[in-house]
């Protein structure tokens, strides 16, 4: 009788310089349930002090290989050193996840269990204020929804947090599957086999703005090829602590890119799946 291997996946991790939320990121991925699972953290330009906190964490002894690819600050580069995990991966499957959202209980075991060749899986997140993070994580940072619903739906009331709901998970039920709704890839939350993202040569990198669109990008090229894109429902939940929570305040400060949306569609315009700036040039 022939046995089937289980699959294993890479956990990408697109960091800069928070080394707080990642070492929360990791605490969980070790609390999951399975661990057939690498991960590669990749680091758009941290500090030296960021470096030296992921060479301990590197010896540290986790359940699953953690391997670190920086390059250095040069602006908004997340796209280039993300091809670079991709390039060096060394499994079947692909989770990708930013650096300030916290995966839950049974996060990986979900993308990996949903898995199937030429789709690509997209869940979704809570927002928190990154100022919440000490006051919710605690010891056990892959169970902040479950331990903290009441004080979640509270700040929900009070404006403090966004998108409760989406912390809800439910095991195996016929619900946890897939939604109806085509909401598109969101980048902090996605996975896919890494030939489908191969099959489109990976990220472009002239994405180079922040809230650039790579993620609208990957999603549209994936699309061409014949990928379909699923959102995932009520499971692979994350808790997101985002530094910028207030984003009109921020924004009147630092406005987004205004050539954003011109910039994305001058590149969907080119009507091409394949592009020519990504791994392979």
């Amino acid at each position: 009788m022939m046995v089937t291997k289980p699959l294993t996946a890479t956990v990408v991790i697109a960091v800069y310089n928070d080394w707080q939320v990642l070492e929360c990121i990791l605490q969980s991925l070790k609390s999951q349930w399975h661990h057939q699972f690498d991960v590669a953290i990749a680091d758009d330009g941290s500090t030296n002090e960021f470096v030296e906190h992921v060479k301990r964490a590197q010896q540290y002894g986790y359940p699953f290989k953690i391997s670190h690819y920086w390059q250095a600050d040069d602006g908004f580069g997340k796209t280039i050193v993300l091809n670079q995990a991709v390039a060096h991966a060394q499994t079947p499957y692909l989770i990708f996840i930013d650096g300030d959202c916290v995966p839950q209980t049974g996060f990986v075991d979900d993308h990996l269990r949903l898995a199937q060749p030429r789709q690509c899986l997209t869940g979704r997140r809570i927002d928190l204020p990154r100022a919440a993070l000490n006051m919710l994580v605690m010891r056990h940072p892959e169970s902040i929804f479950r331990h903290n619903k009441v004080r979640l739906f509270h700040m929900s009331l009070t404006k403090r947090a966004r998108n409760i709901e989406k912390g809800v998970r439910i095991a195996w039920s016929k619900l946890n599957l897939f939604s109806h709704k085509d909401r598109g890839i969101i980048g902090c939350n996605f996975s896919l086999y890494r030939q489908d993202l191969l099959s489109i040569n990976g990220f472009d990198e002239r994405f180079r703005a922040q809230w650039g669109a790579e993620d609208s990008d990957i999603d549209r090229r994936l699309r061409m090829v014949g990928v379909k894109v699923r959102s995932l429902f009520l499971c692979a939940t994350m808790v997101h602590f985002d530094s910028s929570y207030d984003k009109r305040a921020m924004w009147a400060i630092n406005p987004p890119d205004a050539n954003k949306p011109k910039y994305y569609d001058s590149v969907s315009a080119e009507g091409q799946s394949y592009t020519n700036f990504g791994i392979n040039k």
